[in-house]
């Protein structure tokens, strides 16, 4: 499996996602983003106007949260904002799971809530954020057969708020590694995104090289290993 620089900074999605961030540091993004060729910028919505207003004309695209960082509003508030961000122009939406709803067992209203916003935003792709930090490796294969049966194209690992242990220690490379063997085993085409705590060359080759195809950074992070790809490959590598 050979991945060129250019294919590796495409996988990255960078968000600034703190509260204390104003349009300064939007525009700062996006100027990064355009720069280095990411993937896409992820923000509120409430900032989302801005982000497509900075990328507009250029292949990074414009993406959104949804009811984030805990995903515990209604189903029908969900439905709302996921179509009112396609309206913006959002290119693609990270929406997070009902995790209260999920931890109770009710899995039929999860899937049901993903399959809501899936069919409210048509053919923009649905990540769903699974919040992996907090499950077994049982329920993290059926939170991925749920985004699966819901019609999510990819599965998410972490908002990046949650926690194992440590501090802000999100994705792991085991959780990459659970849900690809769940995926060869079933025959499921389903992507996966790492996010939270891809902080290096390394930790991000690792878990491409296990099955995750997208990383969700902020844009020091993803421009500090792009920069460190090329030092280390040049334009490309076998893997």
């Amino acid at each position: 499996m050979k991945i060129t620089k250019h294919e590796f900074a495409r996988a990255f999605e960078c968000g600034r996602l703190e509260p204390y961030i104003g349009d300064e540091g939007y525009i700062e993004l996006c100027e990064a983003a355009k720069s280095h060729s990411f993937g896409g910028v992820f923000c509120h919505l409430s900032m989302l106007d801005l982000v497509v207003k900075e990328l507009e004309g250029h292949s990074s695209k414009a993406m959104v949260t949804i009811d984030f960082p805990l995903g515990s509003s209604s189903p029908e508030t969900k439905i709302f904002e996921a179509k009112q961000a396609v309206e913006m122009g959002a290119q693609s939406a990270d929406m997070v799971m009902s995790l209260q709803r999920f931890k109770s067992g009710d899995y039929q209203y999860v899937e049901d809530d993903i399959r809501g916003v899936v069919e409210a935003v048509g053919k923009i792709p649905i990540k769903v954020i699974i919040e992996a930090c907090y499950w077994s490796k049982e329920e993290l294969v059926k939170a991925a057969e749920l985004c699966s049966n819901a019609g999510a194209m990819y599965i998410k690992t972490s908002t990046g708020w949650g926690s194992y242990d440590a501090p802000r220690y999100h994705a792991r490379l085991v959780d990459i590694m659970y849900l690809q063997n769940w995926k060869e085993k079933t025959g499921n085409t389903i992507g996966l995104k790492a996010a939270g705590h891809c902080d290096d060359l390394f930790t991000c080759i690792e878990m491409y090289k296990a099955g995750a195809t997208l990383f969700g950074a902020n844009a020091e992070t993803a421009t500090k290993t792009i920069d460190d790809f090329e030092a280390v490959y040049g334009n490309e590598v076998e893997l």
